[in-house]
């Protein structure tokens, strides 16, 4: 088996992530359907304008790689112009545009201008592409494979338009918007047309647009498409870049060539399209395709790459890094004395004036001076379009934070009229301060969720754009525009934050410094995240925490719990039998990512899973973040093992969400000794080399260090030993002395009673300095002992402020949850749980959908059954699909109901959703066998002229009061009827809405009667959503009315415990009490969070106490472990 594993492992490395520069980044931020023409050795772009005017930036550059803007080409247009075709034909430019429902043309004798006014050529279509034959004739292709033939001078059409290409037929299982035919740019090289398209849809799903070619010898064709289909595409979601497409070739003065296309950065569509190159290669029978590596041409005079969004307003006219929105309007802007004066329009942010502005970066900082005139409000946003944007105005008596376009808050203004706003943008998480000098900040809003501010949620093809806005009357005044990308450099840095387990706990812990020498651990010394909440083993080791090159902070932990089975977690010692996968053996790390090391987002990586290579590993400890620069990607490192060999360094890459690994892992070091484990390892950059300390366990466990050029691998065996420590060490981690050439080589002394850290102290990594243990030297823990395996980040003051003064306020003690835990109620994936106490057999039985199976995909129902609420049995199926005649998948959301006949025995009427419509099946026992009545009681039909939802989620209720029973259904919208006597027909000319649309409400409506009121309880949000929860409203009648908007919360997540998606809840009322139970679902605990969508069809069944106030109301639940 040992030859076998080593075999496998073998394998496994042979797979290997490269160097690889492209796709590249020429343009960051909102630069969106490229055109591009090279002009002898100089090159111009530009880009769709749509509404933002004045528009088409033209931009220059001489290697392809910087780029300076020119101008703006055209100052006004008729609707939304879009997907250029910038040409240059007889020693004129032009601009082909489609917009208004035309195309258009401008043109100009010099590419700076002046350009003409549009000229509407009269015909239909978009994204034209512009192509002239040998014979000098010239052409227009457009959308759908369409052609016309243009006049000599290009400004007009000659004869119809004819369809001469039907496209490349993509994959039908490919996922993508459509076909959508478009982007026609031609090129001519050895003897052919080449044709470039678009096709799939610009946004839409991630893998959607594609970039795709075809050649003729006829510039009208016939086009025979490329076997190297699609030139460009995001085969995966999983990959950086989402909706490549749109693409133009180009050739450069040296004879290479590329390809210039648009592409989303994943997770922030806000951004815009973004401007990408890559190289391309021709084959010898005349293809172009895609390849990996290239070289730039050289500028003959360097290019300042890039358009300076910072502005004082020193000229007399408007920079270009600004533009209108739907109006152009110069005469209502005034530049002098370092003042622009904008004069407003409009009574809010969706009809005010704006000048907005392109930002470029994932997390940036932007601020402004603002003085509100008479009459006037004004402020700064970040603005998608009318419907969507956030930021902050003021008329100087109030300011008015916008979460949305639909949610504002007003504060009162102690500021005046004038004073500095602040927005920073943080991976789209938004905050907002205002101060009077731009020194002292007043935070107004935080955490505000920018991230749906984009096309496929609001349309138009826009970006989240900065905007300057004046509304009202009068005018505002604006200095002192600033923008920057907010990634702290080292002179932004002034704090220490270290990261450490205990081994009492398994539990992270931080401990905070604002001078590298004295520590205080956050949360009075007590763990900031709960390891049992958190990991497969139910603890964590080994924290390592990053700032990653976005400026989030990136934490990595080994999923272990070496003592829990002392703890009640484990029945076993350890996860495997130890003789075969040794001491500590584990199979996975937690991966958790932050923008303010408050809020995390987590993912729990199982390296077993991966490949089948890796079952066998033995362990997978003491995780190391880092930036691979050569590849560009982030880089996990840590120890590894299989089964019982010895330890060595491996490394794998990660994507930028920090919740999937991109490669298998590769070594990174072993010992020259093979009989030698190396663990613990640290890497860390100076200058041009990578220093590598390790513990090596040859004799008493210690620190060593390797040097490489190059951070994955070929570091250099030294001898030496770097601890100072008589006793064994492990864990180094070096951090750097803010402001001096020093840097702290920590490690973890675990040979002794307390545990402790050690330091020493360098300034070229060959001579050090020993600073002792913690509160033995110079070094300091002020309130805390026994750390364990720790880690430095560096930060700024107020990122150090703010979380000080979060734990000084949400203080929380660690409990065990092994001695709380109560749910789930069983073991396995189920959901939707409807739970009834049975008169006949005296027991309990809960209902509940078989999940586990993608897009909830189940056919039966079964049943759990217990006579104490405690101890639950699985009993048999109750109902499977395949003795149901009109649906055969999607059973889902069960409810049921016991009734009592005249001759004192029971029927059980079990209603059910099947492909989106509701049945009802009847049985004589709790336990079935149920049979179907043939026919769907609801069909697809929507109820009361809904045009949107679904027929699903049923709830049968019998009106103590009148004796009626009513069944309420529905998905978007709530609907009741009442049931004729038989219970399996509906009563005619019953049915009515009593919710319509889903702004309050989402779906599983559970109706219950109490003390003279019916309680309305829903669950609100998506079952996949992290959010889902049950509200609840009162009415003194089973068929309302009913106002959702007063909804309060039953049950929500719990984040702290790791409990999310509370909700598709059954209430139930002891008998003869009044005691009452909540039974719901919730996202597998604990790493159902971390399965994104998928932890919708992975959930559990859950059960609390439900308790009311004094009013009637009910006391909001809080979820139990």
């Amino acid at each position: 088996m040992k030859k076998y594993v080593s075999l496998v492992l073998f394998s496994l490395l042979s797979w290997a992530v490269c160097a690889k520069d492209f796709p590249k980044v020429i343009l960051a931020g909102d630069y969106p359907d490229p055109t591009i023409l090279r002009d002898g050795k100089d090159y111009y772009m530009t880009h769709s304008p749509f509404y933002y005017a004045p528009g088409f930036l033209i931009w220059h550059s001489q290697d392809l790689e910087h780029w300076e803007p020119v101008c703006r080409a055209m100052a006004q247009w008729e609707g939304s112009a879009m997907a250029p075709d910038l040409v240059k034909y007889n020693n004129r430019y032009y601009i082909y545009y489609p917009a208004a429902g035309t195309n258009w043309v401008i043109w100009a004798d010099n590419i700076r201008g002046p350009w003409s006014a549009p000229k509407d050529l009269k015909v239909d279509g978009i994204d034209p592409g512009h192509v002239a034959d040998s014979d000098g004739k010239r052409y227009l292709y457009l959308s759908e494979g369409k052609v016309v033939q243009l006049s000599d001078d290009g400004l007009s059409t000659v004869g119809e338009v004819r369809k001469v290409y039907d496209g490349w037929p993509y994959p039908r299982n490919w996922r993508t918007e459509g076909m959508y035919l478009e982007s026609p740019k031609l090129n001519y090289h050895n003897g052919y047309y080449y044709l470039t398209s678009a096709e799939g849809g610009t946004a839409g799903p991630g893998t959607s647009h594609m970039v795709v070619t075809a050649r003729s010898k006829s510039v009208l064709g016939p086009w025979e498409n490329s076997p190297f289909n699609p030139l460009v595409h995001t085969y995966s979601e999983r990959e950086s870049w989402w909706s490549k497409g749109h693409g133009t070739l180009i050739d450069d003065v040296n004879g290479n060539w590329w390809v210039v296309y648009h592409a989303y950065a994943k997770g922030y569509h806000t951004l815009g399209r973004q401007t990408l190159i890559e190289p391309i290669e021709w084959t010898p029978d005349g293809w172009c395709r895609a390849k990996s590596t290239g070289t730039f041409p050289k500028a003959e005079v360097p290019i300042r790459h890039g358009l300076e969004l910072s502005d004082d307003f020193q000229g007399t006219e408007l920079g270009l890094q600004w533009t209108f929105w739907k109006e152009y309007a110069p005469k209502a802007v005034t530049l002098e004395n370092r003042t622009l004066r904008l004069k407003a329009k409009g009574k809010t942010p969706a009809d005010a004036r704006l000048l907005l502005a392109t930002a470029e970066d994932k997390n940036y900082e932007t601020q402004v001076e603002v003085t509100v005139g008479k009459n006037n409000t004004a402020g700064l946003l970040l603005y998608y379009s009318e419907k969507a944007y956030a930021g902050l105005v003021s008329d100087g008596k109030t300011f008015t934070v916008y979460r949305h376009a639909g949610q504002k808050t007003e504060i009162p203004n102690t500021l005046g009229t004038q004073f500095t706003v602040r927005i920073k943008n943080q991976g789209n998480h938004v905050s907002i301060s205002v101060g009077k000098d731009g020194k002292e900040w007043t935070t107004l809003a935080e955490g505000i969720d920018v991230s749906g501010m984009h096309h496929n949620a609001y349309k138009g093809f826009y970006a989240l754009r900065i905007g300057l806005v004046s509304m009202g009357k009068g005018e505002a005044a604006f200095r002192q525009f600033r923008y920057k990308n907010a990634v702290p450099q080292e002179k932004d840095l002034s704090a220490y934050l270290m990261v450490f387990h205990k081994d009492e706990t398994h539990g992270l812990y931080m401990a905070l410094s604002r001078d590298g020498y004295t520590f205080t651990a956050l949360n009075d010394g007590e763990p900031v995240l709960a390891g049992d909440t958190i990991a497969y083993q139910r603890g964590i080791r080994d924290p390592y925490i990053y700032r990653g090159p976005d400026g989030a902070f990136y934490l990595a932990m080994t999923d272990l719990h070496v003592f829990a089975r002392r703890d009640g977690y484990r029945e076993t010692e350890w996860e495997r039998d130890r003789n075969m996968y040794g001491w500590g053996n584990n199979k996975g790390l937690v991966l958790m990512k932050s923008w303010d090391l408050v809020n995390w987002k987590r993912a729990n990586i199982r390296f077993d899973q991966l490949t089948a290579g890796l079952s066998e590993i033995g362990c997978a400890w003491a995780p190391e973040i880092a930036y691979d620069e050569r590849v560009g990607k982030l880089m996990i490192y840590y120890t590894m093992r299989f089964r019982n060999e010895r330890n060595k360094l491996y490394y794998v890459y990660v994507n930028d969400d920090f919740d999937r690994i991109e490669s298998l892992p590769q070594l990174l070091y072993e010992y020259p000794d093979e009989t030698v484990s190396a663990i613990d390892g640290d890497i860390t950059k100076v200058g041009d080399k990578y220093h590598l300390f390790y513990v090596a366990h040859d004799g008493q466990p210690g620190i060593k260090q390797a040097v490489s050029d190059r951070i994955s691998g070929d570091y250099e065996y030294d001898p030496r030993w770097y601890d100072f420590e008589p006793k064994s060490c492990e864990a180094p981690t070096v951090w750097k002395r803010l402001g001096e050439d020093k840097w702290v080589l920590m490690y973890d002394v675990y040979s002794i009673t307390p545990h402790n850290f050690a330091f020493t102290e360098t300034s070229d990594f060959i001579t050090f300095k020993n600073l002792g243990r913690f509160n033995e030297g110079v070094m300091k823990s002020t309130n805390f002992n026994a750390p364990k395996h720790g880690a430095v980040v560096h930060l700024t003051a107020e990122e150090a402020d703010k979380l000080e003064a979060y734990w000084l306020k949400n203080k929380r003690k660690y409990v065990s949850t092994a001695s709380i835990q109560k749910n789930p109620l069983f073991p396995g994936y189920y959901a939707d749980p409807e739970i009834l106490y049975s008169e006949q057999t005296q027991k309990y039985y809960v209902y509940p959908t078989t999940d586990g199976i993608p897009g909830w995909g189940g056919t039966s129902f079964k049943a759990f059954s217990s006579a104490d609420l405690k101890t639950w049995k699985e009993e048999r199926v109750v109902l499977d699909l395949r003795q149901v005649s009109w649906a055969k998948k999607n059973a889902w959301a069960p409810c049921i109901i016991e009734k009592k006949q005249t001759d004192g025995s029971y029927k059980y009427y079990f209603y059910y959703t099947a492909e989106k419509q509701v049945g009802v099946a009847v049985a004589d026992h709790p336990l079935g066998p149920f049979k179907d009545s043939g026919q769907p009681l609801i069909g697809k039909g929507l109820p009361g002229g809904m045009k949107r939802g679904q027929n699903i989620d049923p709830d049968v209720f019998t009106d103590p009061v009148s004796g009626k029973t009513y069944l309420y259904w529905g998905n978007y919208y709530m609907a009741v009827c009442e049931l004729n006597d038989d219970m399996v027909s509906i009563k005619p000319n019953t049915t009515k809405i009593l919710i319509d649309n889903d702004r309050h409400y989402s779906e599983a409506p559970y109706v219950f009667y109490r003390d003279g009121y019916y309680y309305f309880t829903w669950s609100k949000n998506d079952t996949r959503s992290a959010d889902y929860e049950v509200r609840y409203v009162r009415s003194k009648s089973p068929v309302g009315p009913i106002d959702p908007s007063e909804s309060r919360v039953v049950v929500c997540k719990k984040p702290d415990q790791g409990i999310y998606a509370t909700g598709h809840q059954s209430f139930l009322q002891v008998p003869g009490t009044d005691e009452w139970y909540i039974v719901y679902h919730r996202f597998k605990f604990p790493d159902g969070i971390t399965m994104g969508r998928e932890a919708g069809y992975h959930r559990e069944v859950c059960m609390d106490r439900v308790f009311f106030n004094e009013d009637g109301t009910i006391k909001q639940v809080v979820p139990s472990l």
